[in-house]
């Protein structure tokens, strides 16, 4: 039988490594901002070693177009949040370690928070804003930064901090300005073979595991390129410059005033961010023609009326844009905002454009913010809650069936040790959209007439109900079929798990039969 020990046995015999770097690797705490190309081979290496604690931001959902390069994701999971998702597939590969979810955009306002916490940081972003913005943060407080970035056939992998010399080379050291809109294209443009971020996302998981355990030389104050077609590598030294220290913030104060979106072009004082519901109120009231400047074959697609120009055509299409007030959309956010700068810019005569803030992706989060309904409840579910919620459906006249789970904690014997407790937790954001299709699957698979499911988060103790699963159904047949397959696929689908507690304080992951 396998050992816990197992897991990192082939650290252990590695010749500078051994139970000492596990250690370090086990002590750890980093800091990855940006889940998806990059992100994902980073997230599963530094899992897989064993960093004790790892932290996920990413505001961003999985998308069709991802899936070409962030592996760690699946057709079925288009639409749910990157970071939430990964945190799921990390705790998966590895419940020893510690994972949070960090799935608000990470902004002046809450940048400086967010790295203290933190002993490393890695930059497996892809736009320009977020890279100065974590840039500064993590020069203002000394924090070591390993950088990555693609493009088509070619990556970069550098670390910035302090260098033997004790000065920190920064990111703009290498990159004192941001360069122009549309100078550098990224990857929605120019595009990016999907291997790449792979193999760069694999360097910089190494460099991470470098810079913790003291084994080999790390990249600190260096930068390097690799071409994936032809395998040639050129390794820079960089060097502080003058101007580096004075173009960047003084303090925490001086960041969190800078608009660094302004800073890299990505804004510009004379467009309007829409929010989703002004959006769709003014193309309900006529007020815009909306334009989707996103590729053909990204989805979903929108419900509403609107003319379809991808970024990647705007400027040899500007002038079928009619002279309306005109609001641009996309995925996420940013490229729209490049079409009404690349709008601004050739069309100086029209009306100024709009964007809507967020994207696609923040109109499915209003819809789903107003339908999803919360199954969770704190602490065990109490017997006279359950009663009342069946009274209440005496009134119904036209039920005719209701089938009722109830799940309690039962005493397992496990090694000799009575279980005492069962503390559940969950990704509970996940959770309730998982929850939410099957809901709507179940609906429209059986003619009910409703559906209650409760269950609990937090210590539980035997003897408890953990569980509650009600369908109501004009026939016995729906109603038992439905709740007995609700209750398989809340076992089976939703990320909750369950620690087995014993009389004696120790604990064992629960396994679900």
């Amino acid at each position: 039988m396998e050992q816990p020990n197992d897991r990192y046995s082939r650290h252990f015999s590695l010749s500078g490594f051994g139970k000492a770097g596990q250690e370090k690797l086990l002590k750890a705490k980093v800091l990855v901002i940006g889940a998806g190309g990059l992100g994902c081979p980073v997230l599963q290496y530094l899992a897989a070693a064993g960093v004790g604690t790892i932290g996920i931001a990413d505001h961003d959902r999985i998308s069709l177009s991802n899936l070409q390069r962030q592996t760690l994701y699946t057709t079925a999971e288009t639409g749910k949040p990157k970071a939430i998702t990964a945190a799921a597939k990390l705790a998966a590969l590895n419940p020893e370690i510690t994972i949070t979810a960090y799935t608000e955009e990470v902004t002046t306002s809450n940048v400086w928070h967010l790295i203290s916490g933190y002993d490393l940081v890695v930059d497996a972003t892809d736009n320009f804003a977020t890279r100065y913005l974590i840039g500064d943060a993590c020069y203002l407080l000394q924090k070591t930064l390993v950088f990555g970035a693609v493009s088509q056939y070619e990556g970069q992998v550098a670390v910035f901090g302090l260098n033997d010399r004790g000065h920190y080379i920064s990111y703009r050291d290498l990159f004192p300005e941001p360069p122009s809109p549309g100078e550098v294209p990224d990857c929605n443009v120019a595009g990016v073979l999907g291997v790449l971020p792979g193999m760069i996302g694999m360097m910089q998981a190494n460099e991470v595991i470098k810079l913790i355990t003291g084994i080999g030389e790390s990249l600190t104050g260096r930068l390097l390129m690799f071409s994936m077609l032809t395998y040639e590598t050129m390794i820079l030294e960089l060097s502080k410059t003058k101007d580096s220290e004075k173009l960047m913030p003084k303090n925490r104060e001086e960041l969190e005033k800078t608009d660094y979106q302004w800073l890299c072009g990505w804004s510009h004082p004379e467009i309007q961010a829409l929010d989703p519901e002004d959006f769709l109120n003014k193309i309900k009231n006529g007020k815009i023609t909306a334009i989707d400047v996103r590729e053909k074959e990204e989805l979903p697609v929108a419900a509403f009326t609107h003319l379809h120009i991808p970024l990647s055509r705007l400027e040899e299409s500007i002038n079928e844009i009619p002279e309306t007030e005109i609001a641009f959309f996309c995925q996420g956010g940013n490229r729209s905002l490049k079409a009404a700068e690349i709008f601004i810019r050739l069309r100086k005569a029209s009306p100024k454009p709009s964007h809507l803030k967020g994207g696609i992706l923040a109109l499915i989060q209003k819809k789903m913010n107003g339908e999803i309904k919360n199954i969770f409840r704190q602490g065990a579910i109490d017997p006279l809650f359950i009663s009342e919620s069946i009274a209440k459906h005496s009134a119904k006249k036209e039920i005719g069936a209701h089938s009722i789970f109830l799940g309690q904690i039962r005493e397992d014997v496990v090694g000799g040790k009575p279980v005492a407790a069962i503390e559940y937790t969950a990704y509970e954001e996940m959770a309730l959209e998982k929850m939410h299709q099957i809901r709507e699957e179940i609906f429209t698979k059986y003619n009910l007439t409703c559906m209650h499911i409760y269950h609990s988060l937090g210590m539980i103790q035997t003897g408890e109900i953990c569980l509650f699963v009600f369908t109501s159904s004009k026939h016995r047949v729906a109603a038992m079929e439905s709740c007995n397959e609700l209750v398989e696929r809340i076992k089976k689908e939703l990320p909750i798990w369950g620690r087995e507690i014993f009389g004696d304080d120790s604990h064992q992951w629960k396994i679900n039969r």
